[in-house]
């Protein structure tokens, strides 16, 4: 499995993964920031599992703002914070003007942030449900 990371191919790193168990509170939304860009990257290149991008957390984030986190200007203004790992050396108004519109209305559409507590994370049968998913879509032909 290869995580398409800011334009960069890495091995053995499946995408998006987050562990914001151990992320603090204070850290989780410069985390989402480059989240979000690397949502945007996977996109735009098309990333086989890139269908929604989830954000699971143990402890909420930037509370006041929760609602609009995924919004397009949020993800455009992530593109235009990491532009130089996605466009090269460019400046604000070049990677603005680089920035695919549907894409980023696209990942608006498909980012979900999940808040998780201890007992909640004990019901979810995440490695059953892969075989399961993995078995329907083989059956369709779609994997």
């Amino acid at each position: 499995m290869t995580c398409r990371s800011l334009g960069k191919v890495r091995p053995s790193r499946p995408f998006p993964k987050t562990d914001p168990q151990v992320l603090s509170i204070a850290h989780q939304g410069t985390h989402f920031v480059e989240f979000l860009a690397k949502c945007y990257v996977a996109h735009q290149e098309k990333y086989l599992f890139g269908d929604h991008y989830m954000w699971i957390t143990w402890a909420p984030f930037n509370v006041n703002n929760w609602s609009q986190l995924h919004e397009p200007q949020r993800i455009e203004s992530a593109v235009v914070h990491h532009r130089q790992r996605i466009f090269g050396d460019v400046s604000e108004d070049e990677a603005r003007k680089r920035i695919d519109a549907i894409a980023v209305q696209s990942v608006s559409e498909r980012v979900w942030r999940i808040v998780l507590s201890g007992k909640q994370e004990g019901l979810l049968p995440l490695t059953e449900w892969r075989a399961i998913l993995a078995h329907e879509l083989t059956l369709k032909g779609e994997w």
